[in-house]
Parts: C-alpha cells; structure tokens; sequence
C-alpha cells in the first residue's frame, strides 16, 4: 500500500480532474512555445485551490444528463463537507468530509472520488 502525501494528492487529483474536462494535462515544466487550448501544464492546474476551475467541473457533473432521467447528479455543498447525489430513485451519492476544515477541499476531494466512480461505471 503507497501512502501518498497531500502535495501527491494534490497533483493526482487535479490531472483526473483536468482529464474529465478534456484536457491534456503534460508533465511539470514541460517547456512548449505553443500550448493548444486543451492542453496544460500539471504544475499549472488550480481546482484544488480556485473556486473559477472549480465550479466549471460542479456545473459539468450536475449537467451530465440521459433522456429517461434528465438531469443525473446534484451537489450539496456545505462549511467542511459535500456531497454528489445521484438523481435516481436508489438516491446513490458520494459523501465527503473534509479533514481540513475546508469548503474547496471538500469538493475538489468529492470530485475526485466521483470522477473514479463515473469513469468505472463508463467502462
């Protein structure tokens, strides 16, 4: 079992979640003239600590939608907590409770957990 450090967490966080937004995420100080629109550097990438790229995934996720349900997942986000539940009748949902006290944390962290959950449930 690799026990990984927040800062690692950090980084493998925000590259799943660069991923599920379409974008190329490239190694730390890789040096490029040209970035394309949909490529960015790992060390550039701020959804654990930017409310603006942030809310981008939240209104992805709760527009992700099918033509028998509609709409599929909301939020519920709260001080040190959020939750992404699934609009279904079963009512599944991702919970997670913040170990930092922190809003952002709390939902980058639920992001991240759901976008595993959303990717095994794609395969």
């Amino acid at each position: 079992m690799v026990i990984m450090t927040k800062e690692e967490k950090i980084i493998e966080g925000n590259a799943k979640i660069a991923e599920f937004m379409g974008i190329k995420v490239l190694p730390a100080g890789y040096i490029s003239r040209n970035l394309e629109n949909n490529e960015k550097q790992a060390d550039d990438l701020k959804y654990h600590s930017s409310w603006n790229w942030l809310m981008q995934v939240v209104e992805k996720i709760e527009n992700i939608k099918n033509e028998s349900e509609g709409f599929l997942f909301c939020f519920g986000i709260g001080r040190d907590f959020c939750v992404i539940k699934h609009n279904t009748i079963t009512q599944d949902h991702i919970s997670v409770y913040s170990e930092h006290n922190s809003k952002i944390l709390s939902v980058f962290a639920c992001i991240v957990r759901f976008i595993d959950w959303y990717n095994s449930q794609q395969k």
